[in-house]
């Protein structure tokens, strides 16, 4: 047991240690140092008379008469007291950590039990409980802070300040080391408040700082103002802030930087947020890309004003692209308006985004800001009295291509990317219902007159199925598929006949098409069939129905071709004609001339296509007239054969070309469907989200609708409220007796 006469020798030579390691002293040997542990556990062991109290306050004695020193010290040379301090608070620091480890006994005896409130901590004194000890750590940084921080505090701070503006006005961005342990001390003489671990640090040090910065920098922005145009107050500004940010990681504690930074960018950037915002348009307009690229940097931390730039340079995307696209409208050769409609909005669409992704690094802000200025472009109706003619021209478009790929223009690997290019502007599209009202008729004459490749004709409906969705498709995908089917039908009907030793003659190849899924209508005009088909046709009438029972079959005859072999000359050709321009040719297989009367009484046809056959067999020089037909015929003109017919081609067709007016009632027509389409549509989704839901707010059923219809077209919000009334006056929805603006489902 240890007397106070041994703890008095144990402490002179525990003392000696101490002042080593807080002096930052080397130990003579690690003996020493291993024997001071075991003072230290002597000395906490000590009964019955406790010990431990005395070292403790000769410890707290020690520490202060250290401190002391170092106070006075620093106070005896104040030129250099940032320097004096920071030294003294490294060596300090460490030292105190040290004696933390050496006094891990009594921690672990005194402090951590009654921190914890251990139950099974047993007392060596009762009155223990009147003396509340910190950890040695704890106990030297509060030395500090008492002797060193709070007395000297304001000067060292000071001079930091006065270093830091010194630093700022400088050439270059540096940190001088010192210095920068002075904050550093005020968060780390702290460590074991748990509770407000950076007030000391706040208190001291960050406010004053973030004044100072303050004043500096709101006073350096006024100069630089009056100095600089936009461009060049930018780039300043950018090294400004880089170095800041720079010191900023020395001096100031983690959680400081964003209130620095915020202050930094308030006195540069948003004090004078109108001057950039003004250069920013001028930039956009001017196309300045390095200067956009600092005004991105200077704007992306506040998204407001980030915002901002984002939507003029929407506004500028969209003005330009509307422009260049005026003319590209008023063409009126539609392959060539189509393919330069796609081509501008593609260039449109790959600069914007070639920018952002260059200068914005894809900003999401930017990504969204670009994608409704190429929706506007798209969508803009370049004349006003009509709808946008986008769906038109991008069908048209995908059209000239599948059908060039076929021809052999273009390879199958560039169509396939230009038609990938076109499912990019057709994203953009709003009335995509418009498109594939124009896309399944141009895909029914593609797949009937065999004008496309099958294989990019898949592909293309697996690329419109990605971006709208099975429902859009499903009868562009029927079409596809009776054409693939009936090329089994034609197969096993000439197989039939074969086997029976009666080949069809002439050999037919049959579409069966399902009425639902094509955009064709049954003709209204008398015809009769030529003699040479009637037996073909009947047989294949009685080869379906058998095998297909229910079934009828209805004959679209002028929509059919006849491959013929023509021999007016020596020379013979193969000419493709319709079925109406076949019936014309046969009569003349036993005459040299008719008169329109006579082909009329003989293939029962009506005038106006009996006009459109003969004009187009005379313009192929099939045929030959006196008379010109190119505008009207009567029953008296006679049409003979063409008995000098030559042409280069040996294989050829005679198509009917379609009048600009013709096509404009048929464009006018299928627009019209659209419209009751989306009628229908409408009533249809509402009752759908009505039946789900049985109570709907008016609100959220109007939002609803948008989101359904979206992939399909944009309905106007009146349009919508006009399908509610026709539901409520149908008795499908009734409003709800007490709740306003409320609608329910009637089962």
């Amino acid at each position: 047991m240890m007397q106070t006469e041994q703890f008095n020798e144990t402490w002179g030579r525990l003392s000696k240690t101490i002042t080593h390691v807080i002096k930052g002293i080397p130990i003579a040997s690690h003996t020493e140092w291993t024997n001071s542990f075991l003072d230290v556990y002597k000395i906490c062991i000590a009964y019955p008379v406790p010990l431990h109290r005395d070292m403790y306050k000769n410890l707290e004695t020690l520490l202060t008469a250290h401190t002391m020193e170092i106070y006075e010290e620093a106070l005896s040379n104040e030129d250099k007291i940032v320097q004096k301090y920071a030294r003294s608070w490294k060596t300090f620091n460490e030292g105190a950590k040290s004696l933390n480890l050496l006094f891990g006994h009594f921690n672990d005896l005194f402090v951590v039990p009654v921190k914890q409130r251990d139950p099974d901590f047993i007392r060596i004194s009762e009155d223990d409980h009147l003396q509340v000890y910190k950890e040695i750590e704890q106990l030297a940084l509060d030395t500090w802070k008492k002797i060193m921080i709070e007395p000297l505090g304001e000067r060292l701070v000071g001079a930091v300040l006065s270093e830091i503006t010194a630093v700022r006005r400088g050439p270059k961005a540096k940190v001088i080391a010192a210095s920068s342990e002075i904050p550093k001390s005020f968060v780390s003489v702290e460590r074991f408040n748990l509770k407000l671990p950076h007030e000391l640090y706040e208190n001291m040090f960050e406010k004053p700082f973030l004044k100072e910065t303050d004043a500096y920098y709101k006073a350096e922005a006024e100069k630089l103002l009056g100095n600089c145009t936009c461009s060049e107050y930018m780039k300043q500004i950018l090294e400004l802030k880089a170095d800041e940010e720079f010191r900023s990681k020395s001096y100031l504690d983690g959680h400081s930087f964003r209130k620095a930074a915020k202050c930094v960018q308030q006195r540069l950037i948003f004090d004078h947020i109108t001057f950039l915002q003004t250069g920013c348009i001028d930039m956009i307009k001017t196309n300045q890309q390095e200067d956009l690229f600092h005004m991105y940097l200077l704007l992306r931390s506040d998204s407001t004003y980030l915002r901002y730039m984002s939507e003029e340079l929407q506004k500028h995307v969209s003005a330009k692209g509307i422009q260049t696209l005026t003319n590209v409208a008023a063409e009126t050769n539609n392959n060539n308006s189509a393919t330069l409609f796609v081509k501008h909005v593609l260039e449109v669409y790959d600069e914007s985004k070639k920018l952002i992704k260059d200068l914005f690094n894809s900003d999401n802000v930017f990504e969204i800001a670009i994608d409704r200025a190429i929706n506007e472009i798209v969508n803009h109706r370049y004349d006003k009295d009509k709808p946008s003619r986008s769906p038109d021209l991008v069908c048209k478009y995908c059209d000239w291509i599948l059908k060039s790929s076929h021809k052999g223009k273009i390879t199958q690997e560039e169509a396939q990317k230009e038609l990938e290019r076109a499912i990019t502007v057709f994203r953009y599209i709003e009335d995509k219902d418009v498109f594939q009202r124009f896309y399944s008729r141009s895909l029914a004459k593609r797949l009937l007159n065999q004008s496309s490749q099958q294989d990019l004709e898949s592909e293309m409906i697996k690329e419109l199925r990605i971006v709208c969705g099975y429902e859009f498709i499903s009868k562009l995908q029927c079409m596809y598929q009776d054409v693939r089917t009936s090329e089994g039908h034609t197969r096993k009907f000439n197989e039939n006949f074969a086997a029976k030793g009666e080949p069809v003659d002439p050999h037919l190849t049959v579409n069966v098409l399902q009425t639902g899924a094509w955009p064709l209508l049954e003709p209204q005009t008398t015809f009769n069939l030529p003699d040479v088909l009637t037996r073909s046709f009947g047989e294949f009438c009685t080869f379906y129905k058998t095998n297909n029972k229910g079934k009828s079959l209805s004959w679209l005859h002028h929509l059919s071709t006849a491959e013929v072999k023509m021999q007016v000359t020596p020379k013979t050709y193969h000419v493709t004609l319709s079925t109406f321009q076949l019936s014309i040719v046969l009569l003349f297989n036993h005459t040299d001339q008719l008169s329109v009367s006579d082909i009329s009484k003989a293939t029962a046809l009506p005038m106006k296509e009996i006009h459109q056959n003969l004009n187009a067999l005379v313009n192929a020089e099939i045929l030959k007239c006196q008379a010109d037909i190119s505008k009207e015929v009567n029953d008296a003109v006679v049409v003979c054969i063409n008995e000098n017919f030559h042409n280069k081609r040996t294989r050829f067709r005679v198509a009917v070309q379609q009048s600009t007016k013709e096509q404009h009632i048929e464009t006018t027509k299928a627009r019209a469907s659209v419209e009751v389409d989306r009628k229908l549509y409408l009533r249809a989704a509402i009752a759908r989200i009505m039946k789900s839901k049985r109570e709907c707010q008016h609100n959220d059923l109007i939002q609803e609708v948008l989101t359904t219809s979206r992939g399909r077209f944009t309905p106007g919000i009146q349009l919508i409220k006009l399908t509610i009334e026709y539901l409520i006056d149908k008795t499908y929805l009734e409003r709800h007796p007490d709740k306003k603006d409320t609608y329910l489902y009637v089962a």
